[in-house]
């Protein structure tokens, strides 16, 4: 039986540093909760990863079969080997800094940070060409693009009925096929964003105006510590710092950035 809940990681390992990233993000997780979690190996390099430890933290490690995909990848596996029924996807580089609760959160699909504007920034639309329903995203994208939201690093709270919706629909997953580079991983935050938005309100019922409260964290372009190292954090960590989110509260997650 697929439980009910669980994490879904997606981790490259290409350094001695970011091998640090997958295992504090793990016992940070171990902090707050107890659901089981899943790595998304994407390509990492054996000659830095430490396998022992992923025994020793209790994690189930798929490798990808599909080198550089990145952030797609938590999508695909989640829905392909149904490995939850409800999962947070994200990064091997954000990091619980206190518990939040999931079951607050009853929409299908919630991103964990969003980003209005720049939608544009990358050449997006080519994506459009991989969806079955063309006309009706490619109208919102070209007319309607101040109703659609980015999802920061296509991190999202999804049920895999969701993603099962999102591609009888919309055939999502021919996404796989159109990333190649990290410029393309950058347009998935896009696609993603724009789909998700497109099926909550065609194929779920909500209001027009849901992409205004998208995402638990809210937008990313107020986050406090845009491009905070991985040294910066652990010297803020070993120091008592407080973090705090954009809202002067306590900060629930916290990213840091490497540019892998």
């Amino acid at each position: 039986m697929t439980h009910p809940f669980g994490f879904v990681i997606v981790r490259h390992v290409n350094s001695a540093v970011t091998n640090q990233y997958w295992q504090h993000n793990v016992a940070r997780i171990r902090q707050f909760y107890s659901d089981p979690i899943v790595i998304i190996d994407d390509n990492s390099n054996p000659e830095f990863l430490d396998s022992a430890a992923e025994t020793a933290l209790g994690c189930t490690v798929i490798p990808s079969e599909f080198p550089g995909k990145g952030e797609i990848l938590g999508f695909y596996y989640l829905y392909t080997r149904r490995l939850f029924e409800r999962a947070l996807i994200f990064h091997d580089s954000c990091f619980f800094h206190a518990k939040i609760d999931f079951d607050a959160f009853t929409e299908p699909c919630r991103f964990l940070w969003d980003f209005p504007g720049g939608f544009h920034e990358y050449d997006s639309v080519e994506g459009l060409n991989y969806f079955t329903q063309y006309d009706p995203l490619a109208d919102t994208f070209h007319n309607k693009k101040d109703t659609i939201r980015g999802c920061f690093g296509s991190q999202a709270l999804v049920t895999w009925d969701f993603l099962k919706k999102m591609d009888d629909e919309y055939g999502f997953f021919n996404i796989i096929n159109y990333v190649k580079n990290r410029h393309e991983r950058y347009n998935i935050e896009r696609l993603f964003g724009l789909v998700a938005i497109h099926a909550l309100i065609y194929c779920y019922d909500y209001p027009p105006t849901v992409w205004q409260d998208i995402s638990i964290l809210g937008d990313i372009t107020q986050y406090p510590r845009w491009g905070m190292s991985w040294e910066t954090y652990q010297s803020y960590l070993s120091s008592g710092y407080d973090f705090r989110d954009q809202h002067d509260s306590p900060a629930r997650m916290i990213k840091v950035f490497s540019g892998r």
